[in-house]
C-alpha cells in the first residue's frame, strides 16, 4: 500500500485486504494483487489518480474556497463562480481542475 489516502479493509474469505479510499469514501479502484506480499496493493499508476489529484489542487486553496473549472475551449477557461460561469483567458499550458478567480478594477475576472 503507497497511497496515504487509502487504508485497508477488513480481510476478506480469501484473505485479501482490500484498500478503502479516504477521499472518496468507498473502496479503492486503482489496486492489484500482489503475489509477493500475497495480498492487495496500489497500482504502479496509481500517482495519476484523478480523485486524489482533485483533493489536493483543491486542498492548495485552503485559505479561500477555489473556482472549479468545467472545461476549456480555443484557449478559454469556463469556470464556475457561484450560480455563474466566467470564461477567462488560460494562462497555463494545461487545464487545471481548480483556480482562483480575481475581479479587476475594470470589472472583468482573471485567473491568478
Amino acid at each position: 500500500m503507497n497511497c496515504e489516502y487509502s487504508s485497508p479493509l477488513e480481510p476478506d474469505e480469501f484473505n485479501r485486504h482490500f484498500l478503502f479510499c479516504k477521499i472518496e469514501k468507498n473502496k479503492c479502484p486503482l489496486i492489484r494483487f500482489c503475489s509477493t506480499i500475497r495480498d492487495i496493493k496500489n497500482i504502479d499508476g496509481y500517482e495519476g489518480c484523478t480523485v486524489k489529484n482533485d483533493y489536493i489542487d483543491k486542498k492548495d486553496y485552503s485559505s479561500s474556497t477555489p473556482n472549479k473549472v468545467l472545461f476549456e475551449k480555443n484557449g478559454m477557461l469556463y469556470v464556475e463562480n457561484g450560480d455563474f460561469t466566467e470564461s477567462v483567458k488560460n494562462p497555463y499550458l494545461i487545464v487545471p481542475k481548480y483556480v482562483k478567480l480575481l475581479k479587476s478594477k475594470n470589472g472583468e475576472y482573471y485567473v491568478k
